[in-house]
């Protein structure tokens, strides 16, 4: 291993310790001068192995993001040695301080495109279908990164530059969910992106414009194009499962003062959808 070892351990789930902390996690993480170990069940560790190593394949082809790197790993014993990237900051954090949140939005959008376009499947995935979730989606199921919330997107302040980390689902997703429609992804980054987290200083003042340009560039970059009504389905279906699988962790004050922010990304999600569809 190199570096010296830290005795600093840490449940975050993102290699720069930004991981979005209410994604839920039964892993424990590990942090060295220049590495982390992440360790988990041995299935669920080879899984998220098998999605980095997809991810970064197309971060190299596409350039528009980038992965840490996997130094090490050992499938059996449910460990994986990641890079660790020092100087970054959660994407959140960096869109209240930059000058064009939109542009790094519109950033954001394309590299979500170019992760659907090309994601490549592990061996062995599951789907999250809309029969679980009590809705019917029109377009087939992708490889999704999973947790594709602003915590796991990760901002280099000087140039911008993106990094995607923590390709795993999340606990009240399913950890082993690794495919969908396309709307899930996007509906995961619209919830974490409109929740308002109690003392959180990182909270949008005009989340929806950041939501659009997102948006926009995911509908201009990707070659699938974007079905309005499975973004409308995709994120009601997951806006209720996340206020369910929260409950016992927020609490009932907790769950409901974050239910202003819900109904608000719902009027987004409207108006969004009716101004595209006359498009």
């Amino acid at each position: 291993m190199s570096g010296e070892r830290s005795s600093e351990r840490s449940p975050e789930r993102s290699p720069a310790g930004s991981g979005n902390g209410a994604s839920g996690s039964s892993a424990s993480i590990e942090l060295a001068e220049f590495e982390f170990i992440k360790r988990q069940a041995p299935a669920l560790s080879a899984l998220e192995r098998l999605r980095t190593e997809a991810g970064r394949r197309v971060a190299e082809r596409c350039g528009l993001f980038s992965v840490p790197a996997i130094l090490g790993y050992d499938d059996a014993a449910g460990q994986i040695r990641f890079e660790r990237l020092r100087g970054l900051v959660s994407f959140k954090e960096t869109i209240g301080r930059t000058d064009d949140p939109v542009a790094l939005a519109r950033r954001v959008g394309s590299a979500l495109a170019a992760i659907h376009d090309q994601l490549e499947a592990p061996p062995s995935h599951q789907t999250l279908s809309g029969a679980t979730l009590g809705v019917s989606f029109r377009s087939d199921p992708i490889s999704l990164h999973g947790d594709f919330g602003p915590g796991n997107i990760l901002v280099e302040p000087g140039t911008l530059e993106i990094a995607i980390v923590d390709w795993s689902s999340p606990l009240w997703i399913g950890q082993e969910i690794t495919a969908g429609p396309a709307s899930l992804d996007l509906a995961v980054f619209l919830i974490s992106l409109f929740e308002l987290r109690p003392f959180d200083p990182t909270g949008l003042g005009n989340p929806a414009a950041v939501a659009q340009g997102f948006l926009d560039a995911y509908v201009e970059a990707s070659s699938r194009g974007l079905d309005l009504e499975d973004l409308r389905t995709g994120t009601r279906a997951l806006q209720t499962l996340y206020l369910k699988k929260m409950l016992p962790l927020k609490g009932v004050i907790g769950t409901v003062a974050g239910l202003p922010y819900a109904y608000a990304l719902r009027r987004f999600i409207g108006q969004f959808c009716a101004k595209r569809s006359t498009q």
